[in-house]
């Protein structure tokens, strides 16, 4: 009832960097399943892609390049450091968030993290005004404006312990560097 069948087909409009993009995040990198706000039967809402759902009690902030609730302001290097470190000067991931750049996008090759910056940082904002805004506003202020350095630095470490401790236990086995 929710899939729809068929195969990723490539925009020859855009550039082979943005389409490998898109391929990842529509695919691959199934962003839509917690960015996206869902229907009442678990579908997504299509017609809101990306701009933000509460999922599993936390909240999968917009993620297009709407600058107030989004990631508009956030260059294609901060796109990918966060991926990657899930730290920014914006923000640090946290509950899912942080489980997925523990277990996925900190893996990914620099030129996918190059590919998701570049097609996330082309997507147009929906039209706010038909957008229910489900996000508390204390959480938009704290999107907008740069976080203190101080508290990226402690969050960066909370980050890294998690990965860490995470290599250790659930691969004990197999620790690496």
């Amino acid at each position: 009832m929710n899939f729809e069948k068929g195969e990723y087909r490539q925009d020859p409009g855009k550039s082979e960097e943005w389409n490998r993009g898109a391929y990842l995040v529509q695919g691959l990198g199934h962003c839509g399943t917690c960015h996206t706000p869902k229907n009442i039967l678990g579908g997504d809402k299509n017609t809101h892609f990306l701009a933000g759902a509460k999922v599993e009690n936390w909240w999968a902030p917009n993620i297009t390049a709407e600058n107030h609730e989004g990631i508009g302001r956030w260059s294609i290097g901060e796109i990918k450091d966060y991926l990657r470190t899930g730290v920014n000067r914006y923000d640090a991931a946290s509950g899912p968030m942080a489980e997925e750049v523990i277990n996925s996008s900190r893996h990914w090759k620099e030129s996918d993290l190059q590919a998701v910056a570049v097609y996330l940082k082309s997507l147009k904002p929906g039209d706010s005004s038909q957008q229910k805004r489900r996000r508390p506003c204390k959480r938009i202020t704290h999107r907008c404006r740069p976080a203190k350095p101080s508290i990226l630095i402690a969050a960066q470490r909370a980050i890294l312990l998690q990965v860490k401790a995470h290599r250790v236990s659930s691969r004990s086995w197999r620790i690496t560097r």
